[in-house]
């Protein structure tokens, strides 16, 4: 009710200058602090503003910053920008900035949906994955707490190398090739 009255008062009129706001119930209003859509989560969440790198709109979200004002994260999911084309039809910017990719054609769908926005499949939860992966006898599953990165070359040319860490010292390693389109796609895929 009070940002409908609020609202009245800032609508746009022909040669309205200003509008004067008397509180004297007292409520604790702050009229310069943002509305976040979503509910606010941990309590030393803060609004934050997240510029769209497809359409620059500014996004604001809960997250967290440092004591000088640094955003750490966010958790916005998608862009909230809006694109309205000749016709009038509106349609929202499609920007993810959390996402899982499609398995079967790679579209970009929100983490928490069931089923590809492009190609109907269905998709897999992650933690499913990871309860079947622990149940398996033969398999290693490492809780990484570290990787390293290393370069290096022999008869084939040149490849790199990534060690993961686990929390009790055991490692594993994997070895990519970065010289065609298809080796860098896997690799995008994969790490």
């Amino acid at each position: 009710l009070y940002q409908q009255i609020v609202g009245r008062g800032l609508r746009l009129a022909p040669g309205k200058t200003d509008c004067l706001i008397l509180d004297y119930a007292g409520n604790p209003h702050d009229l310069y602090a943002p509305e976040v859509g979503t509910p606010k989560g941990k309590s030393d969440n803060v609004p934050v503003q997240v510029f769209c790198p497809a359409c620059g709109f500014a996004n604001t979200f809960w997250g967290k910053t440092t004591a000088d004002g640094t955003l750490i994260e966010h958790f916005g999911r998608r862009c909230q920008g809006w694109f309205e084309d000749d016709e009038g039809h509106r349609e929202q910017c499609d920007f993810r900035f959390r996402f899982k990719n499609c398995p079967q054609c790679n579209a970009e769908n929100d983490i928490a949906a069931r089923r590809c926005r492009e190609c109907d499949t269905i998709l897999v939860d992650p933690d499913d994955m990871l309860k079947a992966a622990l149940k398996l006898k033969d398999a290693l599953v490492l809780r990484c707490s570290g990787m390293d990165l290393q370069h290096g070359a022999d008869d084939k040319g040149n490849w790199l190398k990534i060690t993961y860490y686990d929390e009790d010292g055991a490692d594993v390693s994997e070895r990519f090739r970065l010289h065609t389109p298809a080796q860098r796609t896997a690799f995008e895929q994969l790490f």
